[in-house]
């Protein structure tokens, strides 16, 4: 099976993909449909064009996708249904739609700054009520937020290097 399903895409975005697949092939009265199951169950009718099938999603029926890993089966279908194989067709990541976004920042990031305002006596009730590990962060002990701490930070570092903020530019110098 060759298809061009995008590694990524934003909610929101108009959303298409082409798949050949020589065992189902329209003239021979095949359909397909994709689903896209993760954080939310998505449908997308397969259009036949020529020997391969265009899947196509408009912009309107992507708003309410949630962000996250998607996996992407086809059910080809004949007979009226009475056939049915099903396939993996690879994975989808969905970013947030940045129209609807309010808090751009990562889980990660928002627990340590949660974290690091909670250890120098500055945080907010919201703060304080995030949870991490089933727990409240205001139930933590202190030495349970200073590796706590520490494991946000590394996340948030790989975060900021994988986005190119940060990370291999340090210069040292000695005097």
């Amino acid at each position: 099976m060759e298809s061009t399903l995008p590694r990524q895409h934003t909610a929101g975005d108009s959303l298409s993909w082409r798949v050949e697949h020589p065992d189902y092939l329209p003239s021979d009265g095949w359909d397909a449909k994709a689903y896209l199951i993760g954080p939310a169950v998505k449908t997308v009718d397969g259009a036949a064009d020529g020997a391969a099938w265009e899947f196509s999603a408009p912009a309107s029926s992507q708003t309410d996708l949630e962000p996250g890993q998607y996996r992407v089966r086809i059910a080809w279908t004949k007979d009226g249904g009475d056939t049915r194989d099903t396939h993996d067709a690879g994975y989808l990541k969905v970013l947030a739609d940045p129209a609807q976004v309010t808090d751009g920042r990562s889980h990660a990031r928002r627990a340590l700054e949660a974290i690091e305002a909670t250890l120098e006596g500055k945080a907010s009730n919201g703060m304080l009520d995030m949870r991490l590990n089933d727990r409240q962060v205001r139930s933590f002990s202190v030495e349970e937020l200073l590796k706590l701490r520490d494991r946000y930070r590394a996340e948030v570092a790989a975060e900021d290097r994988a986005a190119g903020m940060g990370g291999g530019n340090r210069v040292t110098v000695r005097l």
